[in-house]
């Protein structure tokens, strides 16, 4: 579990608005800026917190609240001009689809961990297209998953960027189609089906305590 206050007050809003001012003063104005909070907050607090990192012009307001759907999104979206986004930990199309059907966001982030796999993907980017929503897969794990999130991405036109970690391009349980990375961008591997290819030894070497061999 995660320790936090979800309502904060103005002086931590105070120092919200200015760590942000300091970090778009640093990286200039051509470097986009996610405003993450783990769906931490409460709906006060998002409200406040929205309008203090507003003069950065956030690219997206990433999870600001409890990650189901409820009328606190649409509170929220009538009183920020910011792009929300959410969706890393929602299951399966229906997690997504009343955030889709109300258009309580602006960019949903699903990850193949949770909703449904490529296939539960497939689902919710068909239908967040019929709505124009854009959706960018969550995407902080491994090797397999990194390789299986890029091939997605690459396939459907509505998925304009993908995350992943920033040590996505060392992958030690990998024998080959090692992900490569430059100026923010991944190279799409071009092997057969998600083209991994895992070193076994490596996995063996790594297994945890007690956990039988399952190559």
């Amino acid at each position: 579990m995660q320790q936090y206050i979800p309502s904060i007050g103005p002086r931590e809003v105070r120092d919200v608005a200015l760590c942000y001012s300091l970090a778009r003063e640093a990286f200039g104005p051509d470097l986009d800026i996610i405003v993450h909070c783990h769906s931490e907050l409460d709906l006060a607090s998002a409200i406040r917190v929205a309008e203090a990192v507003e003069p950065i012009k956030p690219l997206y307001f990433e999870d600001p609240l409890t990650p189901a759907y409820s009328d606190s999104w649409m509170a929220l979206r009538r009183s920020t001009r910011i792009p929300l986004m959410t969706g890393e930990v929602l299951e399966m199309v229906e997690g997504f689809q009343p955030f889709i059907q109300n258009q309580a966001v602006d960019c949903l982030q699903p990850d193949l961990r949770y909703c449904g796999g490529i296939s539960g993907a497939n689902m919710i980017a068909d239908l967040a297209s019929a709505y124009r929503i854009p959706v960018c897969l969550h995407n902080v794990s491994g090797y397999a998953l990194n390789l299986a999130s890029q091939q997605w991405s690459a396939a459907h036109f509505n998925c304009p960027m993908m995350e992943c970690r920033r040590d996505a391009a060392r992958a030690p349980e990998a024998t080959a189609n090692v992900p490569v990375i430059k100026s923010g961008k991944m190279k799409v591997a071009d092997a057969p089906g998600l083209g991994i290819e895992f070193n076994h030894d490596y996995l063996k070497a790594n297994l945890a305590p007690g956990e039988p061999w399952w190559g």
